[in-house]
């Protein structure tokens, strides 16, 4: 009995605890990444925030391979946040209205040129 008071106190309830605050965490920074882009689809792997890491650590890797290990999370957190304000600024330059945003900019599109080729005007 004293062996698994000393498992659920020391290792089961820490990691719950922890995974509790991972999730809310990740639940809160998705709720602010869809609002601050005023897009209720935003995701880091959809905008490309998550492809930014990856190229950070991609180069860090290649051009730096005897850096210390602590670089590599390091600078693929520089590449997506450098990503996410490459994009934040192209959403917000390319408004029309405060209204407008990255995604209703792309539905229009989109039906734009499914309307052209449903009404002919597009040959193909």
């Amino acid at each position: 009995m004293q062996s698994q008071t000393f498992i659920l106190h020391n290792y089961r309830i820490p990691r719950i605890l922890i995974a509790v605050i991972v999730g809310a965490g990740l639940a809160t920074a998705g709720a602010i990444l869809q609002g601050v882009l005023r897009n209720p689809l935003a995701s880091p792997d959809v905008i490309g925030v998550t492809k930014g890491a990856g190229l950070a650590a991609v180069i860090v890797i290649v051009l730096f391979p005897q850096s210390p290990i602590i670089i590599l999370p390091l600078s693929a957190f520089i590449g997506a946040a450098v990503m996410a304000a490459i994009l934040m600024i192209f959403v917000y330059k390319r408004s029309t209205t405060k209204y407008d945003s990255f995604g209703r900019n792309r539905f229009r599109g989109h039906m734009s040129s499914w309307n052209r080729v449903f009404h002919g005007q597009v040959p193909g």
